[in-house]
């Protein structure tokens, strides 16, 4: 199934393992600094310079790291183009990768200088990724619907790291005064929304048959979900600004609504699929699917009916590592097999005996980090809600062992 993936258009190279390994170092590394963040969502006050940092280690080390490496090579699978330009990719990994680390200090240690200095060397990292990314696009012949989102998210992807360099640039000169706070949920919102969510939507549309072997499902739902998700992103963004709350309601619930669609349409994909046992790293890219329903279909009734920040918290935390972080574990769960498989065994077809995709993943050990990821994820959730210290701990360091066991299972797999 995979082999046929990588086309002359799809050469393996180094490229992206370089930004995925790097995402899974910084994966394990914020389980560790996560321990140290305990302490503010016992308080309920997540404005800190630890949590800063593991958030920013959370979407820019971790999840984007590895989003980045994913579409170095995954847009070439589905688009069927060639990336613009590999050597600028490895340019862009070190400018960035430089540019993180550098800001990661700078959040930890609470130093507005560093935080500006690396904040702007990490902004022409993500610039030079959206570039090449962008350039990679118009190669194709005709738009797709994929391509549409992965266009869009780019964008989003754009405005977010502007938003940041600015909140950045605002600790060392303060000057905007009360709009910080609208920019600062905006910042969030195009980040989580409408960078990750659009991306992996994107992806899934172009993975999720083809891990399936889905033949016949419809197009429309995805056609139709991009307008929607703009308008809902429009609509939130306004009332932020403005200050009415029922624009924001109705925003979140229009985005909720593409999430509902999207759910319907991978629904519709798995009920035409050949393959009717999915593999551990698929089900648990589902699995994400619904950690992430549950705030999408909570934030509209938290925020209008007021429920409280510690709520709040709990379903951005359930978010970001129940529907972002899981969905790349899984997803990666199929991805590194397939690189590296490509890479050293693709020519060996007929020549010598290769082992199959299936026997590079330890599928009994995945079932163990993921339900054990699984576990801890629902019950960090319940502590964050209910302030529960032992809770957290005791969830932390499941998170942590699956984690160590995670990057493990990874780089085990280039050992065969």
């Amino acid at each position: 199934m995979f082999p046929a993936a990588a086309t002359s258009n799809t050469p393996i190279s180094k490229l992206p393992f370089y930004f995925l390994l790097t995402g899974v170092v910084a994966f394990l590394l914020l389980n560790v600094i996560l321990y140290l963040g305990i302490p503010s969502f016992i308080d309920g006050n997540v404005r800190g310079p630890v949590l800063w940092t593991a958030a920013h280690l959370t979407l820019l080390g971790w999840a984007m790291m590895v989003a980045m490496g994913a579409m170095y090579q995954l847009v070439s699978v589905a688009l069927q183009v060639p990336i613009y330009s590999e050597k600028l990719g490895y340019i862009q990994f070190f400018v960035y990768t430089i540019g993180i680390l550098g800001l990661l200090h700078g959040f930890f240690w609470f130093q507005p200088s560093v935080l500006v200095t690396f904040g702007i060397l990490t902004v022409i990292g993500i610039l030079l990724f959206i570039f090449n990314m962008c350039k990679t696009i118009s190669m194709m012949p005709e738009q797709t619907y994929i391509s549409q989102f992965i266009l869009s998210a780019l964008v989003y992807l754009f405005i977010t790291i502007l938003i940041g360099i600015t909140l950045a640039a605002n600790f060392k000169w303060s000057f905007l005064g009360e709009i910080y706070q609208n920019l600062f949920y905006t910042h969030i919102l195009t980040g989580v929304v409408g960078w990750f969510t659009l991306l992996i939507f994107g992806f899934s549309f172009k993975m999720v048959p083809m891990f399936s072997l889905s033949h016949g499902f419809g197009e429309t739902l995805p056609k139709r979900m991009l307008p929607i998700t703009h308008i809902g992103m429009i609509a939130t963004i306004l009332g932020l600004f403005t200050g009415f709350m029922i624009l924001i309601v109705v925003g979140l619930i229009i985005v909720a609504l593409n999430y509902i669609l999207f759910l319907l349409h991978v629904k519709d994909i798995l009920q035409k699929r050949m393959k009717k046992k999915l593999d551990v790293g698929f089900t648990t890219a589902i699995m994400a699917v619904l950690f992430g329903l549950v705030p999408m279909l909570l934030f509209p009734l938290t925020l209008g009916f007021n429920l409280g920040n510690r709520l709040l918290i709990s379903l951005v935390y359930l978010f970001i590592f129940g529907w972002i972080s899981y969905s790349i574990m899984g997803y990666m769960y199929k991805i590194v097999p397939f690189l590296w498989w490509t890479k050293k065994y693709s020519d060996l077809i007929g020549r010598a005996n290769v082992p199959l995709l299936k026997d590079l993943m330890n599928e009994r050990l995945a079932r163990i980090i993921f339900i054990t990821t699984a576990i801890g994820l629902i019950g960090f959730t319940i502590g964050i809600l209910a302030s529960l210290s032992s809770l957290l701990y005791l969830s932390q360091t499941l998170l942590l062992v699956a984690a160590i066991l995670f990057t493990y299972m990874v780089f085990e797999v280039f050992r065969k």
